[in-house]
């Protein structure tokens, strides 16, 4: 109820900005506390990728244009946010092995952004702090694969305290996932699983399987 969606949009531009610098910077960790398993194996994975290529991508002048409301969604214990971010920047691919694929340029685009939380979590500020939301103690600065409190063993990304940004998804790519959704084969095999398990919640496995 207490729920401010324009004071969201505003964290979450920052938070946009703080994900494209982590991107550049192939660093993670001052970003760990707020993106899901998933979202960190495949940055990770690709950040090796890119090192064995000897390639970086330098993202510049990130300027976010809009960011609205696409969907929300209530999954067994979770409730689940979809922001479409337009935006823009400087884009620069620089590979030492082989310039054929070098490429620079500024691009606007759409990227789908989905977020997590537990229903019962109070936080909307998306870790506006690097601080533990269980103990309040500062957090380590190299989380790694698992981002846990080393004063009280909390998983912070759990989505039991605050949002996590779980999907990022890719304006085609989204296109997609919403014809997907109208599948009538789907969404009857879903309703399935709602009746069977009550706490079923698919953004939430979706992102456990990406993972593994």
């Amino acid at each position: 109820p207490t729920f401010d969606l324009k004071a969201f949009k505003k964290i979450i531009e920052g938070r946009f900005v703080d994900i494209q610098k982590a991107w550049s910077d192939q660093e993670l960790f001052s970003v760990r506390p707020f993106i899901s398993d998933g979202i960190w194996q495949r940055f990770h994975v690709q950040f090796k990728m890119m090192q064995q290529l000897e390639q970086t991508n330098k993202v510049s002048r990130v300027r976010v244009k809009k960011v609205c409301l696409v969907e929300y969604d209530e999954q067994g214990l979770y409730d689940v946010i979809h922001l479409g971010i337009q935006a823009s920047c400087r884009d620069a691919f620089i590979c030492n092995l082989d310039s054929s694929l070098n490429s620079r340029g500024t691009d606007t685009f759409v990227e789908y952004w989905s977020f997590i939380r537990k229903r019962n979590a109070k936080s909307n500020k998306v870790f506006s702090d690097n601080s533990c939301p269980s103990c309040g103690a500062p957090l380590p600065k190299d989380m790694g694969e698992v981002a846990k409190c080393t004063h009280c063993d909390v998983v912070v990304n759990s989505a039991d305290y605050d949002w996590v940004l779980s999907e990022i998804t890719q304006e085609e790519d989204w296109k997609a996932y919403k014809k997907q959704k109208k599948n009538y084969a789907l969404r009857t095999m879903l309703a399935t699983f709602e009746e069977e398990s009550p706490n079923f919640a698919p953004q939430f496995l979706e992102d456990k399987a990406s993972n593994a």
